[in-house]
């Protein structure tokens, strides 16, 4: 690696793109310090358009400098070795991206009282989750186009194809599709899915900047861009539909620690005789169930998921409470599914209106649920048994002890 190179690359991208790298830098910096400073109301819903925006231009100007998909660039009859002219791109835009965002957050922290350790920490780590699925797409597409109106109408097309032309033909899942879907994202196990994406964009990427300034390849480097895309989205959805729950969670359950002695009286207990229940039709007339619901927290479905049900289907409301809990201690729910057994035999499996119903830490197993009417037909004079299966983690606490003379102090 010839660092003179490399240095003189940085400065002339640096020189030639001055005031769009001196503006998104401000950007990134402002960013951590109006979120966490709490500067501008609803900041975040803002600010995730604007980041892409900027991450957009600031690739595409960097990289079209020097486009590899041009035949008349300098790069392509002078002596410059492509691992300097790389490595100075890719480092012109991570200084631009990440630098002044960790100053900024670094900065917002102190200024929220935290020690020049913490703020340092947190500053060094990547803030924005979404970045390292962007960036390789935006790479990808920056490397094989030449100007910024073929470099927005590629990002235009991949948000077109991914967002707009399903849309008509994705429908929520209903209920009695009891897989957990978006819900991984929330169960903590999400990292099934980021990161596979997220590895297998950053290898196509690498594919494709070999093809473009090694093999000169760009008719395929362009067909492979649109596979990334592909397989980045592919890889995010394919675990939400696919996982064998059951199989995962017991994966996780034999290779955890064993539980504590004092867990062994911890039992699920349900406080009601019978479950409020009513017709799909009442549901909003039946006074004791819109009581029940309200009292419980429960969130009903969207009209969309119940678009085949049928009137007379049975909405009903589940409320476990865990028993036996050490002092202090909490649950946390990792998956829940109902089964309508006959003779040993699961007949359907229900999916609740929502999974996670406990995001506050306080353990209320609250779900609706809904038994669709070709269900309840077919169920009315069966000797059916309603099974309720809970996947729980068990939270314990830890005691510190901490003086109380408003200063910080590491635990």
């Amino acid at each position: 690696m010839n660092f003179r190179i490399l240095g003189a690359i940085l400065k002339k991208d640096a020189l030639s793109l001055a005031p769009i790298v001196a503006l998104i830098a401000l950007f990134f910096l402002a960013d951590p310090l109006i979120e966490r400073l709490d500067l501008v109301p609803d900041w975040a819903s803002y600010s995730v358009p604007m980041i892409l925006m900027a991450l957009v231009v600031l690739v595409m100007a960097v990289f079209h400098l020097d486009s590899p998909a041009s035949l008349s660039d300098d790069w392509l009859c002078r002596p410059v070795d492509k691992r300097e002219l790389i490595s100075a791109k890719l480092l012109l835009v991570l200084a631009v991206v990440y630098l002044p965002r960790a100053i900024g957050a670094f900065i917002a922290d102190l200024c929220l009282g935290y020690s020049v350790t913490e703020a340092l920490l947190d500053a060094a780590l990547l803030q924005d989750k979404l970045t390292l699925f962007e960036l390789p797409i935006i790479l990808f597409g920056a490397i094989v186009t030449r100007t910024f109106v073929q470099g927005f109408g590629v990002m235009f097309a991949i948000f077109i194809c991914v967002f707009v032309i399903p849309t008509p033909f994705v429908r929520p899942v209903g209920p009695l599709r009891p897989g957990i879907r978006d819900e991984l994202l929330f169960t903590g196990m999400q990292w099934l899915a980021v990161t596979p994406a997220k590895l297998a964009a950053l290898v196509l990427l690498a594919i494709g900047f070999w093809l473009m300034y090694w093999r000169r390849r760009i008719a395929a480097a362009r067909i492979l861009m649109a596979l990334a895309a592909c397989v980045t989205l592919l890889f995010v959805l394919i675990p939400m539909a696919l996982i064998p729950w059951n199989a995962t969670f017991a994966i996780q359950t034999a290779f955890g620690p064993v539980p504590p002695a004092d867990t062994a009286r911890i039992s699920l207990r349900n406080p009601r005789i019978c479950f409020p229940a009513a017709r799909r039709a009442d549901l909003s007339s039946d006074a004791a169930f819109v009581a029940a619901t309200q009292r419980s927290g429960n969130h009903l479905w969207n009209s969309e998921e119940l678009r085949d049900v049928g009137p007379n289907s049975i909405a009903f409301l589940t409320h476990i409470e865990p028993r036996g809990l050490p002092p202090d201690w909490r649950v946390k729910l990792n998956y829940v599914r109902a089964d309508y057994n006959v003779g040993g035999v699961t007949l359907y499996s229900l999916r609740p209106a929502r999974y996670i119903t406990d995001h506050a830490g306080t353990g209320a197993l609250a779900h609706a649920w809904m038994l669709p009417e070709p269900a309840v037909q077919r169920l009315r004079d069966a000797p059916a048994e309603l099974e309720l299966t809970y996947s729980l983690t068990l939270l314990k606490p830890r005691e510190y002890i901490v003086p109380t003379d408003g200063k910080r102090h590491a635990s």
